[in-house]
């Protein structure tokens, strides 16, 4: 059964870029940012406030920082509701449908425009290891990492790949220099991504009605 879950807001940051590149710049996230979460009616799991919600990277991965929540018609924030406050997916979920977490693509001129992360060709591995297959197994990786996904449970269920095989891949292509861990903080992106790219590529501010 498909769990509904409440709208999210992203809120547009400042007009000039700053962020995170990871994992060898294969990915860009604007940072800090601001996330609003709004209850819906028929949420399966009602909390009955406003949450606003900071979101930053930390170690290669998108996480929640802060988080303020507010009551609804005059209601009663308590501890059994922030308990139930299921963070960790909020945040997967903002980074993922809210493109806050964006893959990059190299221009010829130097600059990196930011992109929405697409998942690989299902049958990128059936010609076994190539350099093509390890490329596409390091964007796998990347992405999931920084959104708090498991790479290895994402190629299995979505690609078919044992566990075991999936690790020794992604070893593998660490090991060539297809993949690396080396995250970048960006104070002043402008160089590297355009102001005129920035703001076309940039997450929107949009809302997002979860699990529907």
């Amino acid at each position: 059964m498909m769990q509904v879950m409440p709208n999210f807001v992203a809120m547009r940051a400042g007009a000039r870029p700053e962020g995170w590149m990871l994992y060898g710049n294969r990915l860009w996230v604007q940072s800090p940012r601001k996330v609003m979460v709004h209850p819906t009616p028929d949420d399966s799991i009602p909390l009955g406030f406003i949450a606003d919600m900071t979101t930053n990277v930390v170690h290669g991965r998108l996480v929640c920082v802060s988080i303020r929540v507010t009551s609804e018609q005059d209601g009663e924030v308590t501890s059994d509701g922030l308990r139930r406050i299921p963070i960790a997916n909020w945040v997967e979920q903002a980074a993922r449908k809210l493109g806050i977490v964006r893959e990059l693509e190299q221009q010829p001129d130097g600059t990196f425009t930011p992109v929405e992360f697409r998942m690989p060709d299902p049958h990128f591995a059936d010609d076994g290891m190539t350099d093509e297959a390890l490329e596409s197994i390091s964007r796998i990786y990347a992405f999931c990492m920084a959104t708090g996904q498991k790479p290895t449970g994402v190629l299995e269920r979505q690609f078919g790949m044992p566990r075991p095989t999936a690790s020794r891949w992604i070893s593998i292509a660490r090991k060539r220099g297809i993949l690396s861990d080396a995250h970048e903080f960006v104070r002043d992106a402008e160089d590297l991504i355009s102001r005129d790219k920035f703001i076309r590529y940039s997450v929107p501010l949009e809302e997002f009605n979860r699990g529907r």
